[in-house]
């Protein structure tokens, strides 16, 4: 297994390191991150007149801009995989630089909003993976029953469900509406941020995070387990057919066993694969919830980066958004070795 796993990371590096080069080279060929700065009253004196001069513009040099004073670097005029070695290795050291247009470190405000949208991935993952798994084995088992109409019913439903529609449902009815036929002052759930100030104390502190953390949640999964449990029901069917799952059950083994013992661990597979994709997609950032809900995460980030020009910002979000990508891809790659042993010798 332990061969098995490292073969799978050394095959992930140069997958990573082409990436890096492909953001690299579409950021660098698409934008110029000082044009917008030139004539800007935060430069100093000294790097306006750099900039006039050309000065600033051969290979990496630096130029203050900011209050406090901030530096920032350039290196628009030298050979772009010079450029691009330089960038790497400095990210590579955890040296993203500072932010063009607010000059707080870029590391620092990619940090908070990872955070903020890590949590929206976690709660939402996990939950969706619960009841997708359950919703899929129940429909497979008791196919073209009752239960089974109703799952696929929603499902169908939950897939035609714009997110933001959703999200803007979800507020009025379960924060406004909700509050208002139960009288009471404060919204059950809320509908912004994933904090209040006021709460102190571990248990106040716990309730106000759930219901801060209740609707964005619900607005992420409704799409997510629709898709994960058809795929799920999909993959029992085709297993439940298989011939050693009728061996099984004409040996007299339990139903229960050969569903959960033998059905299940194999029909996960393809599932995992499914998920692993779109996990590693979320971290790019959650746009439509996060900004329904004023959550200020990756997509929140992304958004304003992109709206102000920040490159300086860009690339080490659309960096840290294709490791992860990678990262789950090579999570999968592991979890299909221990839902199935034969595909550690491939």
């Amino acid at each position: 297994m332990l061969t098995f796993i490292v073969r799978r990371i050394a095959y992930s590096i140069p997958v990573l390191l082409l990436a890096s080069l492909l953001v690299f080279v579409f950021v660098h060929a698409t934008s110029d991150p000082l044009a917008k700065y030139a004539q800007s009253r935060d430069l100093t004196l000294k790097a306006r007149q750099g900039l006039a001069q050309g000065i600033y513009q051969q290979p990496c040099r630096e130029f203050v801009t900011g209050s406090p004073p901030t530096k920032a670097m350039t290196c628009t005029k030298a050979p772009v995989l010079k450029q691009y070695w330089y960038w790497l290795s400095h990210f590579l050291k955890g040296k993203m630089g500072n932010s063009f247009v607010t000059g707080r470190a870029v590391s620092a405000d990619l940090r908070s909003s990872f955070g903020n949208t890590l949590q929206l991935i976690i709660w939402g993952v996990l939950i969706s993976a619960l009841l997708s798994i359950s919703i899929g084995v129940l429909s497979a088992v008791r196919q073209y029953s009752l239960p089974d109409y109703i799952f696929t019913g929603l499902s169908f439903v939950g897939l035609s469900m714009p997110t933001f529609w959703f999200g803007l449902i979800a507020i009025d009815l379960f924060s406004n509406r909700l509050s208002s036929l139960l009288h009471v002052h404060y919204p059950i759930f809320f509908s912004l941020g994933l904090h209040s100030s006021h709460a102190r104390g571990f248990f106040p502190a716990a309730l106000d995070y759930a219901r801060h953390l209740a609707l964005p949640v619900a607005t992420l999964t409704v799409q997510i387990v629709a898709s994960w449990s058809r795929y799920e029901r999909s993959s029992m069917l085709d297993v439940m057919s298989a011939d050693y799952i009728r061996t099984a059950t004409a040996k007299g083994l339990p139903r229960r066993k050969v569903i959960f013992r033998h059905a299940l661990r194999n029909a996960l597979i393809p599932l995992v694969t499914v998920m692993a994709l779109d996990i590693g997609g979320l971290f790019g950032g959650l746009v439509v919830t996060e900004q329904i809900f004023s959550i200020h995460g990756m997509g929140a980030l992304f958004l304003s980066d992109l709206g102000n020009g920040d490159t300086q910002a860009l690339l080490p979000w659309l960096m840290v958004t294709a490791v992860f990508v990678v990262l789950f891809n090579l999570l999968a790659d592991v979890l299909y070795g221990v839902l199935d042993p034969r595909i550690r010798l491939s």
